[in-house]
């Protein structure tokens, strides 16, 4: 789900205004059910253990939109937004809209989320339904999380106006067959969950995961992972990883290990 337009930028640029009751963000921004997925994925949505792994074509959750603007609050322990994000498409202002909203709240060693996105497609109806919820706790030495995703998807994006522009290439007949097969290849309806633990060792960093896709769809092609990575800090700034995962597709699922490793942080 990470540069789907081969677009020349495509991480987050917004500009906004920050008040005593709340702020106001506009431009390219993550998604709320995306914030609550990159906060409760144990692994940060880095790496080939991340949850995301084992739904990410098509994506299971929209990570960024354009013109979005977004109302934020921080209260206390408690983080809330609401999004609109304007699809831009010349005379239909429904098409590539998107709606959104999340909580989180933390309370010393617990801390719990919900987040919902709703995207409508490039004519205007409605397709990708996002719904998270997420919860972690302090146990021991480290941090539990898990994870529980439901989407939905009857209106895949990017397909409705194929048969109108192959037909002058294969006819008609052909072109609308060809339309209602990548509609159907690209239909979702699903449920992701994912648990994971993460613990520092000295230093370092530990962590242990598995995600696993529940495909609703005839296909019933479903997915899990489970593995371990490590983060080894050569100093503050730089750190050296490995990550060790395996697979596990079923019936018609194809899905394989997307990043070989994490991206480096500056701290």
């Amino acid at each position: 789900g990470v540069n789907l337009r081969n677009g020349f930028f495509d991480r987050q640029a917004y500009v906004g205004l920050v008040t005593p009751v709340g702020a106001i963000l506009a431009g390219r921004q993550y998604t709320p059910a995306y914030e609550v997925t990159a906060t409760f994925d144990i692994m940060g949505t880095q790496s080939s253990l991340s949850a995301g792994q084992v739904a990410s074509f098509p994506a299971s959750t929209e990570i960024r939109i354009d013109n979005a603007l977004q109302y934020r609050i921080v209260f206390g322990g408690l983080t809330a937004s609401a999004m609109y994000a304007l699809g831009n498409v010349p005379n239909n202002s429904k098409a590539g809209r998107l709606g959104g909203v999340m909580a989180m709240y933390k309370a010393g060693p617990f801390a719990v989320g919900l987040g919902y996105n709703q995207r409508n497609n490039d004519i205007g109806q409605k397709s990708l339904q996002s719904t998270v919820l997420g919860a972690s706790a302090q146990l021991g030495a480290g941090m539990l999380s898990g994870m529980y995703i439901e989407f939905k998807d009857d209106n895949p994006s990017g397909v409705s106006t194929l048969a109108t522009s192959l037909a002058p290439a294969v006819g008609v007949a052909a072109a609308s067959t060809l339309q209602q097969a990548y509609t159907n290849a690209l239909r979702q309806d699903g449920k992701l969950m994912h648990i994971g633990y993460k613990m520092p060792i000295g230093v370092h960093t530990l962590y242990l995961a598995y995600s696993t896709f529940d495909d609703k769809r005839s296909f019933n092609a479903d997915t899990s992972s489970y593995g371990a990575a490590f983060t080894y800090a050569l100093s503050k700034r730089t750190d050296i990883n490995a990550v060790l995962a395996h697979f596990d597709n079923k019936n018609l699922a194809q899905a394989a290990p997307g990043q070989a490793g994490f991206r480096i942080i500056g701290q």
